[in-house]
């Protein structure tokens, strides 16, 4: 069964370096320094070659794409054009500061692209002045990735040589920090207090802004990670790599949501614009998928507790793990674990089984539904206990089995205690002798269950203070 739908699938002549959207309009540049502009019906607009360059490397970061502007490095010079009536026209036109332009990146709205040559000079663009406004010190090595927070208000570097710097862009104030493997891309979220990275070895890393520290590492990935965007106002973050897989992580967590295996090889750009996803790959495809796919089915049967049928929407629509419903979906996890507790103690484990089935992809709920079907034995000879009023040994397996305490059979039996309790005390009220004598038989069974017979005693010998304490 597929885990998505898709829009639109077609493959170009070229690998595709990266691809975007931006006002009705997709763009589109491949290996060969073609730049395509596509319609919203993916009529061709413009097919231009933007430079001499070809049979450019499937993964490299020479060309960005952003707010419909596109940066083209020829040698030392670099230029941003944009579609403007029909036409590719030029915005602007620098030259770098010493050696060739081999990476640029563009922040959000396209007006600021960090720009990197080949001996490792970084400079920050501003296309509003048409000036550099930010140098940064010289490494002896160029960039693995780089990139901009949501805000602008720092900017990532990483480069080959292990060394990695943080600007701030209010401040111009530089953290820098070395790690043992290059960084392959990543993403500022949580307000920008938060900085996600993923290393060439596959490990998934949590960087702290405000403290300066990495705070989280999991190796999360066996395949080279290639590219890296937000996802639902950066709870998520997709993941994308040279093969076909396709990671949905949930970003504080740094946990995995779940994984897709793709239609083509080699994800070279991610992009998430009007609930569609847009992918790029380096085998010449291209694929817009439909974010939303069986929503408003998915929302309808969540509504109505039909969870069988969420778990199989689910199942065509893998992004949907990233909606804010899940959270009343995994809701009903409680009321449907209370049910299998019931079945389980009646012996009924295949129905109990199918009902929590839709939740067992949640490894907090899988953890404490495999511990309660291990458990089964232990909830059936309880029942058998109650059944059979063995009060000494119901409360014995209760005090052993964290799961018992939460059956409804183990609240009858504190209900039977309370009844018990509650009618000694009041015999226990006129003081004679063979009130004591009646309480104590109702009681005979609570004496040795260890949860009861320290009260127990407390009422036997002090049945007074009781009743004072109640009428206070």
């Amino acid at each position: 069964m597929k885990q998505f739908s898709t829009k639109r699938y077609f493959k170009l002549k070229n690998p595709i370096l990266k691809a975007s959207f931006h006002d009705g309009y997709y763009y589109v540049i491949d290996n060969k320094s073609i730049l395509y502009i596509l319609d919203l019906n993916f009529k061709i607009k413009i097919k231009q070659k933007v430079s001499d360059l070809n049979d450019l490397h499937s993964y490299t970061h020479l060309y960005s794409l952003s707010s419909g502007i596109v940066s083209i490095p020829r040698g030392d010079s670099l230029m941003c054009v944009k579609y403007k009536d029909g036409k590719i026209v030029l915005t602007c036109k620098t030259k770098s500061k010493s050696d060739k332009i081999v990476f640029t990146t563009f922040n959000k709205n396209g007006n600021l692209l960090i720009s990197c040559t080949l001996d490792g000079k970084v400079t920050i663009f501003s296309r509003d002045s048409k000036t550099y406004s930010y140098v940064f010190e010289y490494q002896p090595d160029y960039l693995s990735t780089a990139f901009f927070s949501s805000k602008d208000i720092f900017v990532y570097l990483g480069y080959f040589n292990l060394e990695n710097r943080i600007l701030n862009l209010q401040n111009n104030k530089v953290i820098k920090f070395r790690y043992d493997n290059p960084i392959e891309n990543g993403a500022f979220f949580d307000n920008d207090k938060k900085l996600f990275l993923v290393d060439r070895a596959g490990n998934s890393i949590i960087y702290d802004c405000i403290t300066y520290k990495i705070i989280d590492k999991k190796a999360l990935f066996n395949e080279w990670v290639s590219s890296v965007t937000l996802y639902k106002d950066e709870k998520y973050i997709l993941v994308g790599t040279r093969t076909n897989k396709l990671y949905l992580l949930e970003a504080l967590k740094n946990e995995l949501v779940a994984s897709v295996e793709l239609d083509a090889y080699g994800i070279t750009s991610i992009t998430v614009v009007l609930d569609q996803l847009i992918l790029s790959y380096g085998d010449s495809s291209f694929q817009v998928i439909d974010l939303n796919y069986k929503r408003e089915l998915f929302i309808s049967h969540i509504e109505l507790q039909e969870y069988h049928d969420v778990k199989k929407i689910l199942g065509e629509n893998i992004f949907l793990y990233a909606d804010e419903y899940m959270q009343k979906f995994e809701a009903g996890y409680e009321k449907v674990l209370v049910q299998a507790k019931e079945l389980i103690a009646k012996s009924k484990i295949d129905e109990a089984i199918s009902l929590v089935e839709p939740f067992m992809y949640n490894k907090k709920f899988k953890d404490e539904l495999d511990s309660l079907f291990m458990q089964q034995d232990h909830i059936a000879k309880f029942i058998e206990f109650v059944e059979k009023n063995n009060i000494l040994s119901a409360y014995g397996l209760a005090n052993k089995y964290r799961v018992i305490p939460s059956l409804s059979a183990y609240q009858s039996l504190e209900k039977n205690w309370e009844v018990a309790f509650t009618k000694a005390k009041k015999i226990l009220e006129d003081e004679s002798v063979d009130g004591k004598n009646k309480a104590q038989d109702i009681l005979k069974d609570y004496i040795r269950v260890e949860q009861k017979q320290e009260i127990v005693k407390k009422l036997l010998s002090n049945a007074d203070k009781f009743s004072l304490a109640e009428k206070i």
